[in-house]
């Protein structure tokens, strides 16, 4: 048996644009949006009612899903290409696109978003780009800049093509200000970026043409540097990291990746689609924004940061309650809340599939499959739905329903039986087998021309007379030992 894994899929119910809540002075709702309400549903195997969530994976996903909705938390990365282009690639953790923001002519090296959400770029030169796609040149005298980022404090950090060193800007209006240094890592240089996620800043540091390393650094709460941990080699050409909502994605020539720091794996989002115009840079739309998240279980006491819920939380109402997620920005205090149902429902209450074994000739046999609908089914009562298939539903998209009346297709074959609870759309997957076995090869009727006489009587050690039945078995089977037969003192036809 094996029960498909529980995961944070929401359903946004509605945005709330009227005046029953007030929102506080500090809230962002009071601009952007009103209280978002989102559900999500849970299935629960031993059937109680209490399941056990763990709160900080849900407040992320709730973070990337109320951004489908509004543009404030829309996820998207900004990339910056070899022609001069940047690119937004939308919804990147969700179902990822891209469109092009602006076209330039000439080279981009790297791209930057400050917490104001203003966009800056480097290649000749450090520029700042607002939404006309209008470049304002700054005033100043560093030069062969291959890496820009922002922390969430508005610390500018530029890494150079060929030096081990990282520079730390402060930003203006007309110039770059308050120059110094921020770290030599004495060896190496900036392969791109110096990203800000969970209070750490993540590096793409080249240690040579083909070994890019991704370096982990503590900060202080100033964003100092304090020390650094190597996790790891990353795809070769890792020009640009971006943060965005929680994630950490990296970008090479030709394609945006997620970094899955909790294993060190890498999965691709999407691939560049034209490989004339090279990926180069990278930057979160939220890189330089710190949303803190905490959860609450009363309206109250997600307005006054009281009793928080946190690690892994267990229900406190059978079949689910509202709990209340408040969204900070941790910079300027401004707020939002998510009102989030959690919704409970039952796993199908079934036996174990048996696999079903069936005599035939043919070597393509019809099986009943509604036979094991029949046996599985513990309650008549229970709203079930059986559906079978020849590929496990749980990896394979592709798969497709079988009809009840299923012709095998090889023998023994393996099939999977996904049985889905009606009342609240829980469902389980599990596997039996279908087998084909030969049907014995008798001696036809015909040929018994008259009853088998058994005429030897052996005795036992007690002297007790008997007779052995398998003295006629080669008059009813053709000499096959698999075959066992067994014999009764009436017929059950």
């Amino acid at each position: 048996m094996k029960a498909i894994s529980t995961k944070f899929i929401f359903l946004l119910l509605s945005v709330i644009l009227g005046t029953d809540i007030v929102c506080s002075q500090n809230s962002i709702s009071s601009e952007r949006l009103a209280y978002q309400n989102l559900e999500v549903n849970f299935c629960d195997e031993d059937r109680d009612g209490y399941i056990s969530i763990n709160v900080q994976e849900m407040e992320a996903d709730v973070l990337q899903t109320i951004g489908i909705e509004n543009d404030y938390f829309l996820e998207q990365i900004l990339i910056s290409t070899s022609n001069g282009n940047i690119h937004s690639v939308h919804s990147p953790s969700n179902d990822p696109y891209i469109s092009t923001s602006c076209d330039f002519n000439g080279l981009f090296t790297d791209i930057a978003v400050n917490s104001n959400q203003q966009v800056f770029s480097c290649g000749e030169f450090i520029a700042r780009i607002d939404p006309d796609c209008i470049m304002d040149q700054y005033n100043n005298s560093i030069y062969d800049i291959n890496a820009l980022s922002f922390d969430d404090l508005d610390n500018l950090y530029a890494g150079y093509g060929s030096e081990s060193y990282v520079h730390r800007f402060n930003v203006d209006d007309t110039s770059l200000s308050n120059f110094e240094l921020w770290h030599d890592f004495e060896i190496g240089s900036s392969g791109g970026d110096f990203v800000l996620l969970n209070d750490k800043i993540y590096v793409s540091w080249k240690l040579s043409v083909n070994n890019y390393r991704l370096y982990e650094v503590t900060v202080n709460s100033d964003r100092d540097y304090i020390s650094h941990v190597d996790l790891g080699e990353l795809p070769y050409d890792t020009f640009g990291l971006a943060s965005e909502l929680g994630e950490l994605y990296g970008v090479t020539p030709n394609k945006l990746f997620k970094i899955n720091l909790t294993d060190f794996t890498f999965s691709t989002i999407i691939q560049n689609p034209n490989p004339e115009d090279l990926w180069y840079g990278a930057a979160g739309l939220h890189e330089a924004i710190v949303f803190d998240t905490s959860s609450y279980l009363s309206l109250n006491d997600a307005e006054n940061s009281l009793n928080a819920i946190d690690g892994n939380w267990t229900n406190t109402i059978p079949g689910g309650q509202t709990i209340y997620i408040k969204i900070e920005n941790s910079y300027t205090g401004e707020y939002d809340i998510v009102l989030l149902d959690i919704i409970i429902s039952n796993d199908p209450n079934v036996n174990l599939p048996e696999d079903v074994i069936k005599c035939s000739d043919n070597n393509a046999t019809v099986f009943d499959l509604e036979q094991v609908s029949n046996q599985m089914q513990i309650n008549p009562i229970d709203d079930l739905v059986f559906t079978y298939f020849n590929v496990n539903p749980e990896i394979s998209d592709a798969s497709n329903p079988l009809p009840l009346q299923y012709q095998s297709a090889t023998n023994p074959e393996t099939l999977f039986v996904r049985v889905e609870n009606n009342d609240g759309g829980c469902n389980l997957v599990y596997s039996f087998q279908i087998i084909s076995n030969e049907s014995p090869n008798l001696v036809p009727l015909s040929n018994l021309q008259a009853p088998r006489i058994l005429d030897i009587c052996y005795f036992d050690i007690n002297s007790i007379g008997y007779f052995d039945l398998n003295d006629i078995k080669n008059d009813i089977a053709l000499n096959d030992e698999s075959l066992e037969l067994s014999y009764y003192l009436r017929s059950f036809s």
